[in-house]
């Protein structure tokens, strides 16, 4: 019997889309073991619903329908909602973006009863960068599906009340891309840095003291205000200033972030 020993793994042309579809299947199983499939179809629902009644009732978070001073200290600013919503959705992607550290655990643990996509290159002729990548993919679109685009309908639900109910809302149709595409583009950034970060600390060396010393000190910059936090998220700076080429750039190149990300792991 001859045994091939100049075998190969699939280039990432090759198997990518396999992969990703994969990976789809395997999130959607990971997910019926700790819900019920209704609560998990369930959950953009509420989502959404929540969304829109929250776009009804912006007016009153932001002061415009109060009367008196005192109300009016108490609402927030659109700056503020802004900042918190970036905010929110930032800091929730660097907490999922450490597939680095999924990657070791999910590896060690493929000797149990089910066996996870990420351990595969530890057990068959799977490129880890294509691995790696594709779960990058995977995790931008499940969250742009399952949180951003339930969101954004929610808002286009609270404008329709608007029309037909007599319910107002300062949001306008136009709005809803541009919060769409700036929520995805702080979501991929997120993601990409916490991917990144995660595999060159999973690296040791210098890099485990490295990496914590440079997101402490990008986060007291952004604190403290010395450098604005706009800058540093560029999905809230492309909602601020409507410039669209923000992104354009910042979408691919947190893609190519998650790329180089793949390579180190």
């Amino acid at each position: 019997m001859r045994v091939l020993t100049d075998y190969r793994p699939p280039l990432l042309a090759d198997s990518f889309w396999v992969t990703f579809r994969m990976m789809f299947k395997e999130e959607w199983r990971q997910n019926i073991d700790f819900a019920k499939k209704r609560h998990i179809a369930l959950f953009p629902v509420m989502l959404a619903l929540l969304s829109l009644i929250l776009t009804v009732g912006l007016r009153y978070l932001t002061g415009e329908v109060l009367i008196t001073a005192e109300a009016e200290k108490q609402a927030f600013s659109w700056d503020q909602l802004k900042l918190y919503m970036h905010g929110g959705i930032f800091a929730f992607s660097l907490s999922m973006g450490s597939f680095a550290f999924i990657g070791r655990v999910m590896v060690s643990q493929r000797a149990g009863g089910k066996n996870y996509l990420l351990a595969i290159p530890a057990v068959q002729p799977l490129d880890l960068v294509t691995n790696y990548f594709a779960y990058y993919a995977k995790e931008v679109s499940y969250y742009v599906l399952m949180l951003l685009v339930p969101a954004v309908i929610g808002m286009g639900g609270g404008i329709l009340l608007e029309q037909y109910a007599g319910l107002s809302t300062p949001l306008e149709w136009a709005s809803l891309p541009v919060v769409l595409f700036a929520l995805t583009t702080t979501l991929t950034e997120g993601l990409a840095l916490s991917f990144i970060a995660s595999a060159l600390f999973s690296r040791g060396g210098k890099w485990s003291y490295t990496i914590p010393a440079i997101g402490i000190s990008i986060g007291l910059l952004g604190a403290l205000q010395i450098v604005d936090i706009k800058f540093l998220i560029p999905g809230m700076l492309y909602q601020y200033s409507h410039q669209h080429w923000i992104p354009l750039v910042t979408i691919p190149f947190s893609f190519l972030l998650a790329y180089i990300g793949a390579h180190l792991v």
